[in-house]
């Protein structure tokens, strides 16, 4: 019975010892395109990806409902980056004379994402001049800088950012 309680002790102190920083961590790159907009960047390397079904679903819609004027500035590999796990087999779009010429990429489960407070956010001067706007530091996330499908989701936004000197 010792032995077995010593045993379940050491199981539980090593789960508790497990944190999130094992997790591992890739600067995110979001492109606009008519193909595959999100890759990771490894070794200096892109690397097309989509996101697994098993991925978090509150950190990925959060992450897919980041409005344009900050995943724009802020999807270069430098601010954003994502937690999660990639799947190292390589798949393809698919190709036809009438689409895309095909694509690889890589399925990743996505667990978390955080973008390095201080942020870049656009600030659009006037609607209808767009290339009139001027770039502001945002030092934390609100929820306008999000469109979420219904106007009573609550997201616990702390969650997706980090400060850094």
């Amino acid at each position: 019975m010792k032995l077995y309680i010593l045993i379940l002790s050491l199981i539980i102190s090593s789960c508790a010892l497990q944190d999130s920083s094992q997790i591992p961590t890739f600067p995110y790159v979001f492109s606009e395109s008519t193909g595959i907009t999100s890759a990771i960047i490894i070794n200096g390397k892109k690397i097309n990806i989509k996101f697994s079904n098993d991925s978090d679903l509150v950190a990925l819609k959060a992450l897919t409902s980041l409005e344009w004027f900050v995943l724009y500035p802020n999807g270069d590999g430098e601010h954003i980056f994502l937690e999660g796990y990639l799947d190292n087999k390589i798949h393809w779009t698919p190709s036809s004379p009438t689409m895309a010429q095909a694509e690889s990429y890589q399925e990743m489960k996505l667990v978390n994402w955080y973008i390095k407070t201080p942020f870049k956010r656009i600030n659009l001067k006037n609607e209808l001049l767009p290339d009139k706007h001027e770039i502001v530091l945002g030092h934390k996330l609100k929820e306008s800088d999000f469109k979420f499908s219904q106007e009573n989701e609550f997201i616990e936004l702390m969650r997706f950012q980090k400060t850094f000197p």
